[in-house]
């Protein structure tokens, strides 16, 4: 299975109600909504992978506007961390994709070089693994 997003999403840190109880911040929700609208427009509605999954996380970020013209393109060292796009990636893909989170077996998040691009994009590609 394989989707493309055209934002980059992040895990937040959860919020705390001042009677103790947690919950997922307003944008975390959005984020979550967009990126199974995208999956089920890509991939259809399938079943969730039973077995072990690989994920791949591929991040292309653009970059700022105050940026000179000709550096055309940047190391990619600025927040968010490559490992929490992954996690909100793969909270989304829970029970959709695959039953939960703890299958996954291998996990690469890559942030691509910065360059002058229309918008963020993020590709997720999500294989079973054989034994």
């Amino acid at each position: 299975m394989r989707f493309e997003i055209d934002f980059t999403p992040t895990k937040r840190r959860p919020r705390i109600k001042r009677n103790g109880q947690s919950y997922d911040p307003k944008e975390n929700q959005r984020e979550k909504r967009a990126m199974v609208a995208a999956f089920n427009a890509q991939c259809g509605s399938v079943a969730p992978f039973e077995g072990a999954v690989s994920v791949k996380v591929d991040i292309y970020r653009r970059m700022p506007k105050n940026r000179p013209k000709k550096l055309l393109r940047e190391f990619d060292t600025y927040k968010p961390d490559a490992d929490n796009i992954a996690k909100a990636v793969l909270d989304a893909m829970n029970g959709l994709a695959f039953v939960d989170d703890s299958q996954v077996v291998s996990l690469t998040a890559t942030k691509h070089d910065r360059t002058h691009r229309e918008s963020d994009m993020v590709a997720v590609e999500i294989e079973e693994v054989a034994r």
